[in-house]
């Protein structure tokens, strides 16, 4: 390591070892200003003076340049491997698993030898969702990487993320936006205007979200990563479904299955987009071709929750009884699902009642699955099955409890 670097290096061993200025000249016989000349960059140590602080603090300066190499070089491939969503995330565990073996655990203050390391971990925590164990490296990283805009504006992207995660979309906006002012890193600045999409959609902030899309798929594509630019593609149709323009939508998910056959992506993924086409004609009302990307969708995944019920939906409003009947009949396991039980029953009343009077229990469940929904950011879902009961109570002549649900209906689309 040179010996005009040695300056921060000083500063981050005294920084985590609670040491001051005062406590290391104590140490060395340095005095204590000559030693701050030397954190500020404004004097270069004689080797005497390396050779003494080194023997100090029982450290190599050289043996850590050596080590920091090997970390930047490490870090560098993780970085591209988020860029390129190369799927390799299970190797960067490993490495970093290794590395603290042999490095020692790391406890709740951060080593200056582990910085980086420890922003990969605290990466892989926020997309393995361990929220928590996550949050107890936050401050040490945002002490450490003050004066590295790259390493900083990915930690404050991260944070944002660790937010969208918890729902709470406008402290993710607020990170994720000064996250952007934080670096010119191009492949770094893609990251941070995909992540912002999903935090501007779920606060209805569409514009702002097809703009970051946009912005994003530039620079995926100019730098070659296919596969992120193929997943911008599928986030700008959901935009496009938000905003009513189905038809639109929907050639926008044709061209990213395009994408997502053509670079191999996994039958979830696949299967995900298909479900969202069925989904989009749903909304516009459109069964028979619903139920034709459906197909499309089962045949990649054909148990997934959202499959049953689309299929039983579509099957209802086509008068298809007997095939909705089929659905029911074959995944009754669903019943007892804890996200989507609630759905499926209410499905089973509503095929029972066909286009007669509703029973109280069916009304009942109808307005449950809607008070769950109506504070979430689902808002599609919330207006979906607010239709529902709106035409349950229209069926029970019940015009004064209609009106409660008309003014959520048209508060969640002023809002939309």
């Amino acid at each position: 390591m040179r010996k005009e670097n040695i300056g921060k290096e000083i500063r981050l061993i005294r920084k985590f070892n609670h040491l001051t200025l005062r406590d290391l000249s104590k140490m060395t016989g340095i005095s204590y200003m000559r030693l701050g000349k030397y954190e500020r960059g404004e004097e270069i140590p004689t080797e005497n003076a390396v050779n003494i602080i080194e023997k100090s603090l029982n450290i190599n300066f050289n043996d850590l340049g050596k080590v920091f190499e090997e970390i930047n070089e490490l870090f560098a491939d993780f970085s591209d491997s988020l860029f390129y969503h190369t799927q390799n995330l299970d190797y960067f565990e490993l490495k970093i698993s290794k590395y603290k073996q042999v490095n020692g655990v790391i406890g709740s203050e951060l080593d200056f030898n582990n910085a980086k390391i420890l922003l990969m971990e605290y990466i892989l925590k926020i997309i393995n969702n361990d929220l928590d164990n996550a949050e107890k490296l936050e401050e040490c990283l945002l002490e450490y990487f003050k004066n590295d805009s790259e390493c900083n504006a990915m930690l404050y992207d991260y944070i944002g993320l660790k937010f969208r995660i918890k729902k709470e979309y406008k402290k993710a906006i607020v990170w994720q936006e000064k996250a952007l002012n934080l670096t010119s890193d191009e492949k770094i600045i893609a990251m941070i205007y995909y992540h912002l999409t999903s935090s501007y959609t779920s606060v209805r902030k569409l514009l702002q979200s097809a703009a970051s899309l946009e912005k994003a798929n530039v620079l995926f594509s100019k730098h070659a990563s296919y596969r992120r630019a193929s997943f911008c593609l599928s986030e700008f149709a959901l935009v496009l479904k938000a905003t009513r323009q189905y038809d639109a939508a929907i050639e926008m998910f044709k061209k990213s299955l395009c994408g997502s056959e053509q670079l191999g992506f996994g039958n979830d993924i696949i299967a995900m987009d298909y479900r969202n086409m069925c989904w989009t004609m749903m909304l516009a009302k459109r069964y028979k071709e619903a139920l034709e990307y459906l197909d499309e969708a089962k045949m990649k995944e054909p148990k997934h929750p959202l499959a049953v019920l689309y299929g039983i939906w579509c099957n209802l409003k086509l008068n298809n009884y007997n095939s909705a009947q089929e659905i029911i009949n074959q995944n009754q396991q669903l019943k007892e699902n804890s996200k989507y039980g609630i759905h499926f029953r209410l499905f089973v009343m509503l095929l029972k009642i066909g286009e007669g009077k509703p029973t109280k229990a069916c009304l009942n469940l109808a307005m449950k699955v809607v008070d769950q929904l109506y504070d979430s950011d689902q808002y599609e879902r919330c207006i979906f099955y607010i239709d529902i009961v709106l035409d349950l109570l229209d069926r029970n002549n019940d015009e004064i409890s209609a009106i409660k649900y008309l003014k959520m209906k048209v508060n969640l689309l002023q809002n939309s």
